[in-house]
């Protein structure tokens, strides 16, 4: 038999217990947490402006640096439709139309992708991707 001031005691904490345990995680949400990663986990967003007017094609063999599988935008503004190789494995053509267009880009693998203007042959981009 247990005695009572210990029965009493162990259901004291027990109720204690639970009472900490739902004011710290309920907040009137019975919705489990999401967890996201944390900032350092997930690679910085890059976004890069492309402007394409009268067959001319800004940058022109801009640097950029990038890490294995950070997303990068390319917002491009172009007064006729055009195409972007960007010369990753596999290779990707862009076919961007006249207007504005936005195209997302991840390198998988470290080493240098160059992006060219299509019809040019102009080098737009240089991404090292470490």
């Amino acid at each position: 038999m247990i005695p009572r001031n210990r029965l009493v005691t162990t259901s004291l904490v027990g109720l204690a217990l639970a009472a900490t345990l739902t004011a710290c995680g309920d907040n009137g949400n019975s919705a489990s947490p999401t967890l996201k990663p944390s900032p350092t986990a997930t690679p910085t967003h890059r976004v890069e402006q492309v402007k394409v007017v009268s067959g001319k094609i800004t940058p022109e063999g801009k640097i950029v640096q990038l890490k294995v599988n950070q997303p990068l935008t390319l917002e491009i503004s172009a007064d006729q439709p055009g195409e972007l190789h960007v010369h990753s494995t596999p290779e990707r053509t862009i076919s961007y139309p006249k207007g504005q267009s936005s195209w997302e880009l991840e390198i998988p693998r470290p080493g240098v992708v160059e992006i060219e203007d299509h019809h040019s042959g102009a080098l737009v981009f240089k991404l090292q991707v470490r």
